[in-house]
C-alpha cells in the first residue's frame, strides 16, 4: 500500500473514532450542561495526573522496544498492570480530594488508561488500524452510554454517566486484547523481571522519565491550575476547545505514528515531509470547519476567533511531530525533554504573575496560554533539533 493511501485509511478510521467522540460530547453537555462538563474534564485531569507511575516504562520507550524485543511485551503487559493495581490503590485517595466515590474512579481510571495499553501494542505490531478501529467503537459505545444516562437518570448524575461509559469502553477494550491473554500473568516472577529489567536499562530508561511525566502534567496542567481561577462553565467550554485541538492534532499525528515504526519511516518519511505544508492546509481548514460547529452545537456559540486563533498551530505541530518520531525511533528524547519543559516553565511563569499581579483570568487567557506555551514547545524543538543536525554534519563536510 503506498504512503497516501495507507494515511487516507489510518486518517478515515482516525476520523471516524474522533468524530463520534465529538458527537458524544455534543450529547453529554447538552445533556448535563457546560458546568458539569467541566466538572467531568477536571476528574479526567485528576486520572491523568495519577497515571504518572506509568513513566517508569514510557510508551514511546515500549513501542520501540517491542520492535525489537520479541520478549519486552510480556515484561511491559506485567509492569502495566502492577502501576494500574497502584493507581487503584490512588484512587481511595483522590476519593478524599475530589469528593467523588472511589468506585467512581477506579471505573474511570481503567476505561481512561487501558486503551493507552492497547495503543503502544498495536503501534508496536504495525497494527494502527486495529488500533483506531478499537477507538471507533469506544467512542460508538459512548454515544450509547450518554443515551443511556439521559433516558434513565433524571437527575443528571456524572457519576452515573461514568460508571455507564467505563464499563462499556473496558469490555471492548478487552474484547480486542483477547489475542493478547498470554501476556498477562499473575506469577509473582513475572514481577520480578520488570524489576530487574527496570534496573538493567536503568540508564536508558532515565532520559525517558523527565519527558513522559512532564507530557502528562502538561495535558492537565492549565485544566488544573485554571479550575482554581474560574468557574465550572468557562472550563467546561476551555476543556471543549481543547477537545476540538486534540482532535486536529490526532489527525495531524497520523503521519507520526506511520514514522514511529521503522517499515514506515524507511518507506514512508521523505514523502511525508515533502508534502507537509499541504496536509497542514488541509488540516487548518478542518480546523475551521470542525472546530466552530462543534461549539455551535455543544453550547449555541461558535467561539470563531479562537478556533482561527488556534489553527494556525497545526503547522509547527506536523513538523514537530516528524522530527520526534525520527528521534523517537533512535531512543533519542533529549530535545523532547528541553521543548516540554518549555512549556511548563510558560504555564509556571504565568502563574508567578498571577499571583504577584493579580490580573483577571477569562476563556482569552487561558487559551492564550495554552497557544503560547504549545508554539513555544514546538519551535524550540525544531530550532534545536535544527541545530543538533547541522552541528552533525559541519564536522564531516570539514
Amino acid at each position: 500500500m503506498s504512503w497516501y493511501r495507507r494515511l487516507i485509511d489510518l486518517t478515515i478510521w482516525n476520523s471516524l473514532a474522533a468524530g463520534l467522540n465529538f458527537f458524544s460530547n455534543i450529547l453529554l453537555v447538552r445533556t448535563g450542561g457546560i458546568s458539569m462538563f467541566g466538572t467531568y474534564a477536571l476528574l479526567l485531569s485528576s486520572i491523568g495526573m495519577l497515571s504518572l507511575i506509568q513513566v517508569l516504562i514510557p510508551s514511546s520507550f515500549a513501542i520501540v522496544r517491542m520492535q525489537d524485543d520479541k520478549l519486552f511485551p510480556r515484561i511491559y503487559t506485567s509492569f502495566f498492570m502492577g502501576t494500574m493495581v497502584m493507581i487503584t490503590l490512588l484512587c481511595f485517595i483522590l476519593s478524599l480530594i475530589v469528593h467523588t466515590p472511589v468506585g467512581v474512579l477506579i471505573v474511570m481510571s481503567w476505561s481512561v488508561i487501558f486503551p493507552f495499553y492497547a495503543d503502544a501494542l498495536f503501534q508496536a505490531q504495525n497494527r494502527l488500524r486495529s488500533y483506531f478501529v478499537l477507538l471507533f467503537l469506544i467512542a460508538l459505545s459512548r454515544i450509547i452510554a450518554v443515551m443511556l444516562w439521559a433516558y434513565t437518570d433524571k437527575t443528571r448524575n456524572i457519576e452515573y454517566f461514568i460508571i455507564l461509559s467505563g464499563i462499556s469502553s473496558l469490555a471492548i477494550t478487552f474484547i480486542f486484547l483477547v489475542p493478547y491473554r498470554h501476556l498477562f500473568s499473575i506469577d509473582p516472577k513475572a514481577f520480578r523481571t520488570v524489576f530487574d529489567f527496570l534496573r538493567k536499562e536503568s540508564v536508558l530508561l532515565r532520559q525517558y522519565y523527565f519527558s513522559s511525566a512532564i507530557k502528562t502534567i502538561n495535558g492537565h496542567l492549565i485544566t488544573l491550575v485554571a479550575s482554581t481561577w474560574v468557574n465550572r462553565e468557562v472550563l467546561g467550554v476551555y476543556s471543549l476547545l481543547m477537545k476540538v485541538n486534540t482532535f486536529i492534532t490526532g489527525l495531524a499525528r497520523t503521519p507520526e505514528t506511520v514514522m514511529i515504526h521503522r517499515e514506515g519511516i524507511r518507506r514512508f518519511a521523505d514523502d511525508i515531509y515533502k508534502n507537509t505544508w499541504w496536509l497542514g492546509l488541509l488540516v487548518q481548514v478542518a480546523y475551521l470547519f470542525v472546530g466552530p460547529a462543534y461549539l455551535y452545537f455543544s453550547t449555541g456559540e461558535s467561539f470563531w476567533k479562537f478556533h482561527f486563533f488556534l489553527s494556525f498551530l497545526v503547522y509547527p505541530y506536523l513538523f514537530f511531530s516528524q522530527a520526534r518520531a525520527k528521534r523517537i525511533i533512535r531512543y533519542d528524547n533529549s530535545l523532547q525533554q528541553i521543548s516540554m519543559a518549555a512549556f511548563s516553565v510558560c504555564v509556571l511563569v504565568f502563574t508567578l504573575l498571577k499571583f504577584l499581579i493579580g490580573f483577571h483570568i477569562s476563556l482569552v487567557v487561558i487559551t492564550s496560554l495554552f497557544a503560547v506555551a504549545s508554539f513555544f514547545q514546538y519551535a524550540l524543538f525544531l530550532w534545536l533539533d535544527r541545530k543538533s543536525i547541522s552541528q552533525n554534519i559541519q564536522p564531516q563536510v570539514q
